[in-house]
């Protein structure tokens, strides 16, 4: 029997964004067919994206559609079956890794599930690979909050905004340029990380690495507008992984590229329209480019 490891599967892998501890995957299979037993040594999701596929693993049998999502302990052993379309997914795998960053037990099992945050969150992270928009925090987060709602970690409520908030927010604003991360927030307010990320997206309605992005985005809009400096340097400069990565995202924020919304912001400027910066800030509605967070917030 084969046991796979992390980013490897039957079929086309299209796709491989890996960071420490989690390797997120597109593949593809072309026809139908059977797959012998076999398994993974990682614990993975699975989102059927469009075809037909049915799992058998112990005495359970589960048939996808579109949009089943699936979870997957380490090494259970399963034998699949693709639809006579083939088969498309988007997969992500956490190592042992997490278990002990989470404090949780290991499953034992696998299961489907219809919540409707997890299919969100899975929906987004799969959106911003096609993009060529995933980074370090956003995985990191998304190791976090999918698997603390799989494995259904009691939500402990805050009935008013904590102390420890107004500390993470402190260091996002001061350190949101640098290589910030969930880990370190979570021990610098003291509290377990999914704690941290529930209470986060509560009382602002978006994530940590949206917020981030966004804090990028602003900086580097303000820096096209009043220097000379390259994009390039621009991008290093706030934080982004490399040039190509940094304009994806300015440009899935902004619908501009770098280059043209330095053109808009020194016409502007000249024209002394005001602070070109804050009409950037009034114009970007928090959906209006498709930002892809994972959770749709609550309207006033």
């Amino acid at each position: 029997m084969t046991e796979f490891a992390p980013g490897e599967f039957y079929g086309n892998v299209r796709e491989r964004v890996s960071s420490p501890g989690a390797v997120f995957s597109s593949l593809s299979h072309g026809t139908g067919g059977r797959l012998p037993r076999h398994a993974h040594s990682a614990a993975f999701f699975s989102l059927l994206i469009r075809g037909g596929y049915r799992e058998r693993f112990n005495r359970t049998e589960i048939d996808y559609a579109p949009l089943t999502l699936v979870f997957h302990s380490p090494g259970l052993v399963h034998s699949d079956e693709i639809g006579d379309g083939g088969a498309t997914f988007f997969t992500m795998e956490f190592d042992a890794r997490w278990w002990d960053v989470l404090g949780m037990r290991r499953p034992d099992a696998a299961f489907g599930s219809s919540h409707p945050d997890l299919l969100g969150q899975t929906l987004a992270l799969y959106r911003h690979q096609a993009r060529g928009t995933l980074g370090p925090l956003e995985i990191e987060n998304a190791a976090v909050e999918l698997l603390g709602d799989a494995m259904r970690l009691p939500a402990s409520e805050e009935r008013s905004t904590p102390r420890w908030l107004g500390r993470v927010v402190d260091r996002l604003e001061a350190e949101a340029m640098d290589g910030v991360t969930v880990g370190a927030l979570a021990r610098e307010a003291d509290v377990h990380p999914v704690h941290l990320t529930r209470v986060f997206r509560k009382r602002y309605e978006m994530s940590i690495p949206r917020y981030v992005r966004r804090k990028r985005i602003s900086e580097a809009i303000r820096m096209l507008g009043c220097s000379e400096t390259s994009i390039s340097e621009i991008a290093h400069a706030t934080g982004f992984s490399d040039h190509a990565h940094f304009c994806r995202l300015f440009r899935l924020q902004t619908g501009l590229t770098p280059g043209e919304a330095r053109q808009m912001l020194r016409g502007a400027s000249r024209a002394g329209a005001g602070s070109p910066h804050a009409t950037y800030e009034l114009s970007l509605s928090p959906r209006s480019r498709g930002e892809g967070d994972a959770r749709h917030p609550r309207r006033r």
